[in-house]
This record gives C-alpha cells, sequence and structure tokens, in this order.
C-alpha cells in the first residue's frame, strides 16, 4: 500500500513542475518565435542562437528529469557555440537535436499539459470528493456520475463512493500517465535518430580499425623487441655456456669467467624481457590494482603529485588508502585498467616534458558503467595535438575501447586531460 501512495505521490510530482512550468514554455516558445520573425532584419541572427542554448539547457533539465522517472540514464548534449553572429546561427541550427527540442517545446504545453492535469486532477480526486461532501450545497448541478446531488444522503453516500472509485483508479492510472509524459518527452528528444546511429556506426568503424593497425603495430613493436633484444641476448648466453663447456677442461678460469658473463647476460634478458611484458600489462596492475599502480607512478613523477581516486586522497604509497580507493572505484575490467594506467603514465611524462608545471593532479572516478580518469597541471598550457605531446597515443588508446577524449589547454594553463572509458558492470 505504501509503495502504491510513493507511486502516486512521484507522479503527482511529476506532473505538479509540467504544470507549473507550462507558462515558462508558452512565453519561451512565444520568444522564439519573434527571434525567427526578425531574423530577416539580423536581429534575430544575435538572438535566435543564445535562445537555443537555454533551449538546449531546458530540454537537458526534461531529458534527465524524465529519464530518472522512468529510471533510464540518458545521455545529454551541450550546445555550445564557439563561434559569433552568423558563424554562431549557423552553427546552432547545424545541431541535429535543436529542432527535437523545439519539438519538445511545442508539444511541452499542449499535449504535456493536458495529460499533466488530468494526472494531477485524478491523484487529488479522492480528497476533492471528500471535501465536497459538506459544500455541495453551495455547488448547483454538482453530480456524481451524471446524477446530481439534491439531498444530504445522496452526498453522504454518492461522494463517498466516488472517493472510493478515485482512490482505487490513482495508484494504477496517474503512474501510467506520468510514465507517458516522461515517455513522450524523452521519444521527442531523444538523440538516436538514423542519422546519428549511422554516424554511430561509422565511428565505431575507424576506431576498429585504428585499433587494429595500433594492435598491428604493438605486435611488430614486441616482435622487433624479443628479437632484436631478448633473442639476441639468449643466443650470446649460449653461445657462452657452450665455449664454457668446452674449455672448462683446459682452462677453468676462463670457463668460470664466461659463465659470470653469460649469468650477467641473462639478467639483463630478463630485465628486457620485464620491459616488455611491462608494455603488454603491467605487472603492477596485476599486484596492487589501479590505485596502488597510479600511486607508484605519482612517487617517480617528477613533478609534485597528488591522487584523488574515488573520493579518496593518495599523497604517498600508502596500502590501506589504495585499497580503500580500490573498493572505490569496483571491478573494472583489465584492459580498462591498463588502458587507464598507460594514459596517466603518457600524461604525467608530457608534464615532466613540456609543461613546467609545479603540480599535478590525477582524479579517476567510476559513475555507473564508465571510469573518468583526469590529469591536470598548473603548466603553461597550449598543448598542441601535432607536436609530439603524446595526445593522439592517448587518443588512439582510448578509441580502441569506444572511449573518448577532452583536452582543454588554453595558453597560459591549466591543462586538463580527460578520459572516458566504459567499463561495464
Amino acid at each position: 500500500m505504501r509503495e502504491r501512495l510513493v507511486s502516486v505521490r512521484s507522479a503527482a510530482t511529476y506532473s505538479l513542475i509540467n504544470v507549473v512550468t507550462f507558462p515558462i514554455a508558452v512565453a519561451f516558445f512565444c520568444v522564439l518565435m519573434v527571434s525567427a520573425a526578425l531574423i530577416p532584419l539580423g536581429i534575430g541572427i544575435i538572438t535566435t542562437p543564445m535562445l537555443l542554448v537555454l533551449l538546449r539547457n531546458f530540454s537537458n533539465l526534461e531529458r534527465r528529469r524524465a529519464g530518472a522517472y522512468v529510471d533510464r540514464p540518458v545521455q545529454t548534449r551541450r550546445l555550445d557555440l564557439s563561434g559569433r553572429g552568423f558563424g554562431a546561427f549557423r552553427e546552432a541550427l547545424g545541431d541535429r537535436l535543436i529542432f527535437r527540442d523545439f519539438g519538445w517545446l511545442f508539444v511541452r504545453f499542449t499535449a504535456g499539459m493536458v495529460l499533466g492535469v488530468l494526472t494531477l486532477i485524478l491523484a487529488a480526486a479522492p480528497v476533492l470528493s471528500i471535501l465536497l461532501i459538506p459544500s455541495w450545497q453551495l455547488l448547483p448541478g454538482l453530480n456524481v456520475a451524471g446524477v446530481e446531488i439534491t439531498a444530504w444522503w445522496m452526498a453522504l453516500t454518492l461522494l463517498p463512493l466516488q472517493a472510493i472509485v478515485f482512490a482505487l483508479l490513482a495508484p494504477f492510472v496517474t503512474p501510467w500517465l506520468a510514465r507517458v509524459q516522461a515517455q513522450l518527452s524523452l521519444t521527442l528528444l531523444s538523440s538516436a535518430t538514423k542519422r546519428e546511429l549511422a554516424d554511430r556506426v561509422e565511428t565505431l568503424t575507424e576506431t576498429r580499425e585504428s585499433a587494429l593497425v595500433a594492435h598491428g603495430a604493438e605486435l611488430r613493436r614486441i616482435e622487433r623487441d624479443l628479437h632484436d633484444g631478448t633473442q639476441a641476448r639468449l643466443v650470446n648466453i649460449a653461445l657462452r655456456l657452450g665455449i664454457a663447456e668446452r674449455t672448462f677442461a683446459d682452462d677453468p678460469a676462463a670457463a668460470i669467467k664466461l659463465m659470470q658473463q653469460a649469468r650477467d647476460g641473462a639478467e639483463e634478458a630478463m630485465t628486457e624481457l620485464r620491459d616488455v611484458v611491462r608494455a603488454i600489462y603491467p605487472p603492477i596492475l596485476a599486484d596492487r590494482g589501479l590505485a596502488g599502480a597510479l600511486s607508484a607512478l605519482a612517487a617517480r613523477c617528477t613533478v609534485p603529485t597528488t591522487l584523488d581516486i574515488g573520493g579518496i586522497g593518495l599523497y604517498e604509497d600508502g596500502t590501506e588508502s589504495a585499497a580503500a580507493a580500490e573498493t572505490a572505484l569496483g571491478r573494472i575490467p583489465a584492459a580498462v585498467e591498463a588502458a587507464a594506467y598507460f594514459v596517466v603514465t603518457e600524461a604525467l611524462t608530457n608534464v615532466g616534458k613540456h609543461s613546467g608545471a609545479k603540480l599535478v593532479t590525477v582524479w579517476v572516478r567510476r559513475v555507473g558503467d564508465d571510469l573518468y580518469v583526469a590529469v591536470t597541471d598548473d603548466g603553461k598550457g597550449g598543448i598542441n595535438e601535432d607536436g609530439g605531446s603524446g595526445v593522439a597515443g592517448i587518443r588512439r588508446r582510448v578509441a580502441a575501447l569506444d572511449g573518448a577524449v577532452t583536452v582543454e589547454s588554453p595558453l597560459g594553463g591549466p591543462s586538463t586531460i580527460t578520459v572516458e572509458l566504459p567499463c561495464g558492470s
């Protein structure tokens, strides 16, 4: 019973917001129409982009609100205009979602208003029916299901009966009406158009091709490192041991020296082999997890580095703090852990080489099914992605996992590289 009451209250709250904001929607629609009418005069070219940015913010609020009501995560997209004047106007109208936003605004104060009022009336009907009992004489023509109330016995029987009927209907009908409103908003505001799905497929195809190319290059690099480095040392070790075996009877001292050289060569080969393996999947990730591995990276960085992992600050290699941070992040696939580790490694290397920074902050959060990693430094900024900054490599590695990279680096700093990696549940 309590769950039913909660569902009615949630539906009424959702619909009440729709009804209360109805005048705002109407006024905004009218202002937008006036601005569009002024486009031929040039005034609308300036005002329309600003209004469309406000419309996008308004529609994003509805996307989040409707998504929360139907318990479905909804992606929002900001309308950021980099140009001015006609450039901003063309950029705003070129956004694929803007016409969906406009269509939603129109439906918002037509069908949305009707559904919202119906939901509120049905939710309040049981209480209103009871409140009408003592005042039925003040409302001539008051009727229940077409039967006019003309006596107290009718008011005391028909109105409570009506209240019971509405009370039985409200827990089922009001949430359904509210869900219809939310689904209508999400349908109108959804970005999954055929064109955008085609663009998404094209993007995934390109990133897959890039990932295959990068994977092939990585395999060739590993083969080259093993062939030119480790294999050559192992061959040299085998030769020295063979010579030592043949000369041991005649010259034990020379044989022992050769075996010592072979031992040194074996240690060097092991070091090189560890470097090759580390480039594939850092052993420290398996030993200490992502939080511990990033803590070790921060300790080795030439620039003072602070870590904020899962809301837990790590300044030194503290086992308890790293364990708590690992718990906050939850279980992360190995491929995502490796990508996050390499992103931070590359970013910290770039900071040490190019930024002139005095402080670096590494921020890591798990939000739903996504892992966010941000590296911020207080250096000179102005990252040049084509100038050996390593950002291109970060983009390739992240794109292989269908992630996203954002670089913010104005001249004078600060610089922030933010990475979003899907990591599943």
